[in-house]
């Protein structure tokens, strides 16, 4: 960060929002440097985040991101297509349309807020929610969905219905 340095401490610039990755919590510095002092620093806090915790643990947040690329690199909606089509939806929520120009689309809905929305889900392409053990689960009435906080709701649009 060549402008936090030069205009430090006037401007800390944006290292106060960064961390290094702690890869491996029984070595110094959680081994992202074997220095004795790093420019940013490895802090206790996150020894417990390192890569070398959550390696062997399948619901670690490392193993979720692994499930989910993985999941990402499957769809062709995803892989193949640029396109995106935006959706109107309830305010706190965005919606959109991945792969349209494909024969697998998928139907993203993103809770931006910290509290509960109800999205009518008739009023979006017809669609069957992705079996898909990371992603939440909400919960259906009817045509109404219910987005939890930060929510997010993936689904696989019919054939033809967008």
């Amino acid at each position: 960060d060549p402008y936090g340095k030069n205009n430090y401490p006037e401007l800390a610039g944006r290292d106060g929002c960064r961390t290094p990755i702690p890869w491996d919590s029984d070595l110094v510095n959680h081994g992202f440097s074997s220095g004795a002092n790093t420019w940013l620093p490895a802090v206790i806090e996150h020894r417990d985040m390192a890569v070398s915790v959550q390696w062997d643990k399948p619901m670690s947040l490392l193993n979720k991101y692994r499930r989910l690329l993985a999941w990402r690199r499957m769809q062709p909606g995803l892989r193949e297509s640029l396109d995106i089509q935006i959706l109107e939806t309830e305010p706190r929520l965005l919606g959109y349309i991945r792969g349209q120009d494909t024969h697998d689309p998928l139907l993203f809905l993103l809770n931006f807020s910290s509290e509960i929305v109800h999205q009518d889900l008739s009023k979006l392409p017809r669609n069957s929610l992705l079996g898909h053990s990371d992603f939440s689960k909400p919960r259906q009435f009817d045509d109404i969905i219910e987005m939890q906080p930060y929510g997010v709701y993936i689904a696989a649009c019919t054939p033809g219905s967008v």
